[in-house]
């Protein structure tokens, strides 16, 4: 009470900080308070201090906002705030600015992903209402309500959630071991029991688990096993619910009509039930009457009318209730099965959320993440595919591509189907659940079964159609290239549209893109894939491409690009480039591409003698023939040794090209390389084409056969266990035989030892004996029985070559998954079409006097040896 000598009060107001507000787009103005009540002597009797804010809410602050002019406006009108601080308050003002667009930028993609909840729960809390509070001084009257009955219980939870749901509390609650103790026994106690319990006290625990440092504590009660536990409950409990409405009975929707009787009917019984006539008589309706039978008619057709009208009017009003009356029990009963397992759905997405995300968060640790997968996490993730919750599906899918970084784990997934499951995920329209649905899909391309089921899903157009986006794009580029590496998967890219985006990508993108060269370079092993790639631009831009990088992707591109016989007219034009470049290039893989793309243009439009002569090709192959017969090859130099045996072999179809060779004494050094190399059937194969090309031409051909041992060579080639060489030798000692007579009687006797050695051996009893490779002496005499060993071995039918075989050469190697174009086609190569074996080498009469050279003491010995049977 005031006294009565007291005459005024006084106040006084000290300005602070001035602060922004946490959560809205405010101002804090922090002052302190000082109020006085003087006495009659001016002195202060009694007084009070006092610390207090003010809080300016800025409504109009957006980001378009002046903030100097809004700064000077506070100011202004706020006394509180001295004009000093007119910098303060606009870099306050900017801070907040700053903060109200990036929340908003979040809440849209929140709005996006359909993650965006209310603000007063995160996490949906059961048992309690939106306005009641929770507090953190109150938690021990919340653990023992977790003792009381089950609503006592989930209200407890309820709000021990809603303190856990503030950070700040977290530590405090972590250090109570009472609390998680009881938390942890009614969570493995009760989750069968309440569905409402259990997701409080998940997401209680999921608060916990958002920061590692509670990661201990949340393992050593065992929570992440608990999770696993309820989540197969719950789902358990949706299959049951879904496999009563499967197995419940079902009545047709129409009516019942009468089962027709089985037994016989009489012949004379009619067919059609009589119709039912009007009993009038006719005769009763007179031509008087006429007109009044004509109005009634008419009233009769407008009652109609209107009843009809009517009812239907009443019928639109009442249509749900006559459509439900309509039904049988069972179909009523089957109707509120499917409510029951929809609300139970809806009810489970969100605590089936937390328990994943919160084993998400816990399988950090490896031995956590061996214990949930033996606990079978992997097939209960995949149960939860089937779902169409975007949250779930998107927290379901996370956990998976962690575990899917081992082989085993892959494995399981394997064996519950879950590629089937992934291509409603871009059905959704979610961008996030398609990128983390792409990681999947990439950690399981790795392994071969799944990289062919995610083409056999129809996986291909949808993962395509990312291709450029701007997040993922180069895991989707990785993960087409997973989807190419065989032929077949590589056809399927011509039936989607990504051709010409990779095509604009490759040729516009400013940085280098590995991936998608080594993309391109799998596609263009497809004839159609290369058609479609230049189809926009042409060939031109590419080739440009590589030779300003000098890059190796882009030139095997162009070296695949140019195995293809629709693609090889546009390369005439081109081919110049490629052997400028040979002779300038420095890194040799280079130089080995473009080799081999020359190699494959193999049409009549080009000049090749005109090609080696003015780029100088031909000196710099036939130093390097040179080199190649020279030992200490490294893998590299013998890679472009075939590349260029190759090239030899397409220029030399030109008769000018093959002198050209001759002149140089290449022909000579080729025969020395098919002489010496050892065990290389490419090598061998590519030789072989070659010298087949120049036997073709009168002076070359002659100069090989008459004055070199290519012949005895290529004899001993014959019989090489490579089915291709043996093919390719026979091309060759087919044309042998058309220059000289001398070397076809050997040629025949080689093979008639070949075909008869068994048969031979048995004459001279040599069957056990083991022969060696046939060898030929210094005067070219063949060895004729030097074939046995090799033909006991190698069966008739290996070696037999049938009339329709497809004679493919160039290559010994499988090229399934090769980036290498594959090997030349004969048949395209030789004007005439090989028998397997024509009538001179099976007619025996044809070989008498061979035969006589041979063995003819064998026939006699055979003739001796043969037991006479008397009468």
């Amino acid at each position: 009470m005031i006294s009565e000598g007291t005459h005024y009060i006084k106040r006084r107001v000290r300005s602070g900080a001035v602060d922004a507000h946490p959560t809205e787009p405010a101002i804090v103005v922090n002052y302190e308070l000082d109020a006085f009540v003087l006495g009659e002597n001016g002195e202060p009797v009694i007084g009070d201090h006092k610390e207090c804010q003010k809080v300016i809410h800025l409504k109009s602050l957006n980001s378009n906002t002046d903030c100097r002019a809004l700064a000077k406006e506070v100011i202004h009108k706020c006394n509180l705030i001295h004009e000093t601080k007119l910098y303060d308050v606009e870099h306050l003002i900017y801070y907040l600015q700053t903060r109200s667009t990036a929340n908003n930028k979040i809440k849209e993609e929140k709005n996006q992903l359909g993650l965006e909840s209310s603000p007063s729960s995160i996490y949906h809390i059961c048992g309690l209402m939106p306005e009641d509070k929770a507090s953190l001084a109150k938690i021990d009257e919340y653990i023992e309500m977790l003792y009381d009955d089950m609503p006592q219980k989930v209200r407890g939870s309820g709000f021990i959630l809603k303190v856990t749901c503030d950070k700040d509390n977290l530590e405090e609650l972590s250090s109570s071991e009472p609390t998680m103790s009881a938390l942890a026994r009614v969570l493995r106690e009760e989750y069968r029991k309440s569905f409402e319990l259990s997701s409080n006290i998940i997401n209680i625990f999921l608060c916990f688990s958002a920061y590692k440092i509670f990661h201990k504590m949340l393992i050593d009660h065992k929570i992440c096993l608990l999770c696993v536990e309820v989540l197969e409950y719950e789902l358990n409990r949706y299959d049951k619910l879904k496999n009563q409405i499967v197995s419940a009975p079902r009545e047709s929707k129409q009516s019942k009509v009468p089962t027709p009787s089985k037994l016989p009917v009489p012949r004379s019984a009619p067919i059609t039930s009589k119709i039912i006539r009007s009993q009038i008589p006719i005769s009763a309706s007179t031509n008087s009457d006429s007109r009044r039978h004509s109005a009634s008619f008419e009233n009769v057709k407008q009652t109609v009318k209107d009843k009809t009208q009517k009812s239907l009017d009443t019928n639109s009003i009442k249509t749900g209730m006559s459509g439900i009356s309509a039904r049988s029990p069972d179909e009523l009963a089957i109707h509120q099965l499917r409510r029951n397992l929809f609300k139970l759905g809806k009810n489970q997405d969100q605590a089936l959320k937390g328990a994943v995300e919160l084993i998400y968060n816990l399988t950090i640790d490896k031995t956590m993440e061996e214990k949930v997968v033996r606990k079978g996490i992997i097939k209960l993730l995949c149960l939860l595919l089937d779902r169409t919750s975007t949250d779930l599906l998107l927290m379901s899918i996370k956990l998976l591509i962690q575990l899917s970084v081992y082989k085993e784990h892959v494995d399981k997934m394997k064996k519950y189907l879950v590629v089937e499951k992934l291509p409603k995920m871009f059905m959704m329209k979610n961008p996030s659940l398609e990128n983390y649905t792409i990681k999947l899909l990439y950690n399981l391309s790795f392994d071969v079964t799944l990289s062919d089921e995610i083409l056999k899903v129809g996986l291909l157009p949808k993962i395509t159609e990312l291709i450029g986006t701007e997040e993922n794009s180069e895991l989707v580029c990785r993960l087409c290239y997973h989807c190419s590496m065989d032929d077949r998967s590589r056809a399927l890219f011509s039936h989607t549209n990504c051709l010409s985006k990779i095509a604009d990508l490759l040729l516009t993108f400013n940085q280098y893109n590995l991936i998608l060269a080594a993309l391109c370079t799998n596609l263009t092993l497809n004839e159609r894939n290369s058609q479609l790639l230049i189809a926009k631009q042409g060939l031109k831009p590419f080739v440009q491409l590589a030779i300003d990088t000098s890059d190796l992707m882009y030139f095997k591109i162009l070296h695949n690009m140019s195995s293809h016989e629709s693609l090889k007219p546009q390369f005439v034009e081109l081919i110049g480039h490629f052997a400028h470049l040979v002779t300038i290039l420095k890194d040799i893989e280079c130089i080995i591409e473009c080799v081999g793309i020359i190699a494959n243009v193999n049409v009549p439009e080009v000049d090749f003698k005109e090609l080696l002569e003015s780029n100088n090709l031909i000196s710099w192959m036939v130093q390097f023939v040179n080199n190649a017969c020279k030992p200490n090859q490294t893998v590299t130099d013998a890679q472009l040794l075939i590349e260029v045996i190759k090239l030899l072999g397409t220029v030399s179809k030109d008769e000018n090209c093959g002198e050209l060779l001759y002149e140089h004494g290449t022909i000579q050094q080729v025969i020395n390389l098919l002489k010496n190399q050892k065990g290389d059937d490419e090598l061998s194969i590519q030789i072989m084409y070659l010298l087949y090309q120049l036997m073709c031409h009168p002076i070359t051909g002659d100069y090989i056969i008459q004055n070199t041992e290519c012949p005895i060579y290529i004899i001993g080639l014959m019989h090489d266990p490579n089915i291709r060489v043996r093919k390719m030798s026979n091309y060759c000692l087919d044309i042998i035989k058309e220059f000289d007579e001398t070397w076809t009687k050997k040629i025949r006797a080689a093979k008639f030892c070949w075909f008869n050695a068994y048969w031979l051996n048995m004459m001279k009893n040599e069957c056990d004996v083991p022969c060696t490779k046939p060898k030929y002496d210094h005067n070219n005499e063949i060895n004729l029985y030097s074939y046995a060993h090799q033909a006991i071995l190698m069966p008739e039918d290996d070696f037999m070559y049938d009339k329709d075989d497809n004679i493919e050469i160039m290559s010994t190697k499988s090229h399934t998954n090769s980036s290498r174009p594959e090997s030349r086609n004969l048949e395209d190569r030789f004007d005439y079409e090989l028998d397997a074996f024509n009538e001179e080498q099976y007619n025996i009469d044809s070989y008498d006097d061979d035969i006589s050279s041979i063995g003819g003491h064998l026939m006699q010995k055979f003739t001796n040896n043969i037991i006479h049977f008397t009468e």
